[in-house]
């Protein structure tokens, strides 16, 4: 099952996560179910935010008015920003979306896999805003007045670029995120069985507000067994590691 939003406020809030704090580079995955791009009585729903000890937004990826896409890192000069052409996602059904940053590159966008056309993007300058000492959201920005209206499920963050081969795995071969741990973070599947809901790498559970238990993305693959010597070409006789 998945997490879903109902009503302004609603959301999941994890405190200080240090280790998912100041990541550069980073790559952000979940699956998303939006049922309009326009929040719960609210503007600009996040799919996250972070901040800082003070409450200063640190990074988010959002819908602007417009319905695009848009993926923010603060930078003390300029801001590291990344907005997609108008209405990428498609509404009432599933979509995989992934983000990325690099400090020495510009934010980058995917959506099922492949990355977006963007209106504007650009990397920005200065130093990175800290997060250090600040929460994270989910569906809602940290001081709860930007509510996403929708699901989502399947959420990772990691401390580095993934590969294309893995943006593939992720989106095309649904693969859950405790698939890829070479630099996973945090990883949340937002079951809806439990509350808070639990990060499996490193405890950061995610205290949730209102939002309900709803399906999950169908399909989702969350063990690799061993694959039969049938479909895989030279197998046979070779020991499967």
């Amino acid at each position: 099952m998945a997490r879903e939003n109902q009503n302004f406020g609603d959301q999941l809030t994890i405190s200080n996560p240090s280790e998912l704090q100041n990541l550069d580079p980073f790559t952000f995955a979940c699956w998303l179910y939006m049922k309009n791009p326009y929040g719960i009585s609210a503007t600009y729903p996040r799919i996250y935010e972070t901040d800082d000890s003070a409450d200063n937004v640190a990074r988010n990826l959002f819908f602007n008015n417009q319905s695009k896409l848009c993926l923010q890192v603060k930078r003390n000069t300029t801001n590291a920003i990344a907005v997609s052409n108008a209405n990428p996602v498609s509404y009432t059904i599933w979509t995989h979306v992934l983000a990325t940053f690099d400090s020495t590159d510009v934010p980058r966008m995917y959506l099922n896999g492949a990355e977006i056309s963007y209106s504007s993007q650009t990397g920005g300058s200065g130093t990175l805003k800290t997060e250090s000492g600040g929460d994270l959201a989910f569906m809602n920005s940290v001081v709860i007045n930007s509510t996403l209206n929708g699901r989502m499920a399947e959420v990772g963050f990691w401390n580095r670029l993934l590969s294309s081969a893995e943006r593939t795995n992720l989106a095309a071969n649904k693969w859950s995120p405790m698939l890829i741990p070479s630099g996973l973070v945090g990883a949340w599947r937002l079951l809806g069985d439990d509350s808070p809901e639990p990060d499996s790498v490193y405890g950061n559970n995610a205290a949730v507000t209102g939002s309900i238990k709803a399906d999950h993305p169908p399909g989702i693959v969350t063990s690799l067994g061993k694959p039969s010597s049938a479909l895989v070409p030279g197998l046979v006789g070779k020991l499967w590691s």
